[in-house]
C-alpha cells in the first residue's frame, strides 16, 4: 500500500529531485521549514479561535507555539516574523473575525481523513483538513484551510481555483459524507510587516504607529469544484502517486540523488524551490546539514480511513 497526500504528490510533480529530497529523505530547507513553522503557529491558535475561546486564550496559543519556532531570546532574519508583529496580526484577526461573522459553522477541527483512490485500495489519499464547516446558506458540508502568505493579491487568490490541494479536500470530504462537495473555502491571512513609522497614514490621517495594527490585512475566499474536475483531479492524483512510488523504490540511497532528473528546472521552479541552494552543488551528502534539516512528512499516522473498516489506521 502506498500513502501519500496532496504535499507529497505536489513536491514530485514540480520537481522529481526535489520530490525525492523531501519524501523520500525526509528533508526541509532550514529557511522554508521556519516559514512554515510560524504558519503552523497561526494554525493552531486559529483553531482556539474558531471553538470559540476568548481573545486571550488564542493569542497565549499563538505565542506558546511561536515561541518553539523562534524563542523568546532570538530574533528572527526577516522583520515580518518578529514576535510583536505577528502578535499584533493575530490579536487584530480576533478583533475583526468574530465567529459569529462568519457565512459558516465550525463542524471539525484537524482531522486526517484518508481514501483510495483507485479499486484495489493500493494507492491511499490522506487529507489534513484544517476544519471542516457547514455553510450557513445552503447546509452543505464544505472543507476550509487557512492560509498564510506575505501578499493576499489576486495572482495569489487566483492559485486555488484549480489547486490540487482543495480539491483533493473536496474528494474526501465528498466520499466521507457520500455527496458532491463543491465548494470549499480559504482563509487567507497577510503576514506582512504592519508599517509603525512617525509618518502620516494617507487613510487613517494618523501616524502609521497609531494605526499599525489597522493595515492587518485577511481574506475569506471561495471556491467551486465541478464533478468533472473532482473525477479528473482523482485519475490525475492516482498517476502522480504510481510514478511517486517508483522514484521512491528507485532511489533509497541519498548519494543517487544527484543523478535525479531536475525537470523544475525547465518549468521556472527552481526560484521557488526549497533545496535550489543545495542543487547548485550537486546535492553533494557532505553539505546536506549546511542547508537542511530533518524532518519526516507522513500526515496519514494515525489518520482515520472513511472507505474501509473503522479500526483501520494509517500505516
Amino acid at each position: 500500500m502506498f500513502n501519500f497526500d496532496n504535499q507529497l504528490l505536489k513536491d514530485y510533480a514540480q520537481c522529481q529531485a526535489a520530490g525525492i529530497a523531501r519524501h523520500v529523505f525526509h528533508l526541509r530547507s532550514k529557511s522554508e521549514k521556519i516559514a512554515a513553522d510560524i504558519g503552523n503557529a497561526y494554525h493552531r491558535a486559529l483553531e482556539e479561535h474558531f471553538r470559540g475561546q476568548p481573545k486571550r486564550t488564542v493569542v497565549a496559543r499563538f505565542e506558546d507555539e511561536y515561541n518553539k519556532v523562534i524563542p523568546p531570546q532570538e530574533q528572527p532574519e526577516e522583520d515580518r516574523f518578529a514576535r510583536a508583529n505577528c502578535i499584533k496580526i493575530m490579536e487584530r484577526y480576533c478583533d475583526v473575525r468574530p465567529v459569529s461573522s462568519m457565512p459558516f459553522e465550525p463542524i471539525e477541527f484537524e482531522m486526517v481523513k484518508g481514501a483510495a483512490l483507485d479499486d484495489s485500495g493500493q494507492y491511499v489519499f490522506w487529507a489534513k483538513r484544517d476544519m471542516l464547516v457547514r455553510d450557513k446558506q445552503s447546509g452543505t458540508m464544505m472543507p476550509l484551510d487557512h492560509k498564510t502568505t506575505g501578499s493576499l493579491n489576486q495572482w495569489w487568490s487566483s492559485t486555488f481555483r484549480m489547486n490540487s490541494q482543495m480539491s483533493g479536500y473536496c474528494w474526501i470530504t465528498g466520499r466521507q459524507y457520500k455527496q458532491a462537495v463543491a465548494q470549499c473555502y480559504v482563509n487567507g491571512l497577510q503576514i506582512s510587516k504592519l508599517p509603525d513609522s512617525l509618518k502620516k497614514c494617507p487613510v487613517h490621517k494618523v501616524k502609521y504607529i497609531e494605526c499599525s495594527m489597522e493595515h492587518a490585512t485577511f481574506q475569506l475566499y471561495r471556491y467551486d469544484r465541478s464533478p468533472e474536475m473532482l473525477e479528473k483531479w482523482r485519475t490525475d492524483a492516482l498517476l502522480l502517486a504510481k510514478q511517486a512510488e517508483a522514484l521512491a523504490m528507485l532511489y533509497s540511497d541519498i548519494r543517487a540523488l544527484p543523478y535525479a532528473l531536475r525537470d523544475g528546472a525547465f518549468r521556472d521552479h527552481c526560484r521557488f524551490c526549497e533545496f535550489k541552494d543545495w542543487c547548485r552543488m550537486d546535492f553533494a551528502p557532505s553539505a546536506v546539514e549546511q542547508f537542511c534539516v530533518y524532518e519526516v512528512w507522513q500526515v496519514w499516522k494515525g489518520g482515520e480511513r472513511i472507505d474501509v473498516a473503522p479500526t483501520t489506521n494509517g500505516a
